[in-house]
């Protein structure tokens, strides 16, 4: 989580990295080629930006600096940090965040082809 500086307040950068293995699959996507996998990871990451913005919303609704901004902010910020701390309970929900989610599939297990099935095998 990084503060940045912005007109009205700071803006978080919140990087998130991810990587895993795909252990089985039944989704239609042909896994043994690149662009499905890089899909499926912009799938994933999307699916874990959504998350985090559900979070903050929620944290943001209770007022909590629940993730620890205001440490960020005081130590990346010292001086700005000794005007805003006073009125932090002000600052805190103009805060954006802006999640940053790289995913990596290292490695595919269980998976094979998807089966096309042609109306005319089936029918013959």
């Amino acid at each position: 989580m990084t503060p940045r500086k912005v007109e009205d307040g700071f803006r978080i950068l919140v990087a998130i990295d991810v990587s895993g293995e795909l252990t089985d699959s039944e989704c239609k996507l042909d896994l043994t080629k690149n662009e499905a996998i890089r899909k499926l990871g912009n799938s994933i990451e999307r699916e874990i930006e959504d998350i985090a913005n559900t979070g903050w919303q929620a944290v943001n609704r209770l007022n909590a600096d629940l993730p620890g901004f205001a440490e960020k902010v005081h130590r990346k910020y010292p001086n700005e940090w000794k005007k805003i701390k006073g009125n932090w309970s002000e600052q805190f929900p103009k805060l954006i965040i802006d999640p940053q989610v790289r995913v990596s599939v290292i490695r595919i297990g269980l998976s094979h082809k998807p089966i096309k099935q042609d109306r005319s095998d089936i029918e013959g």
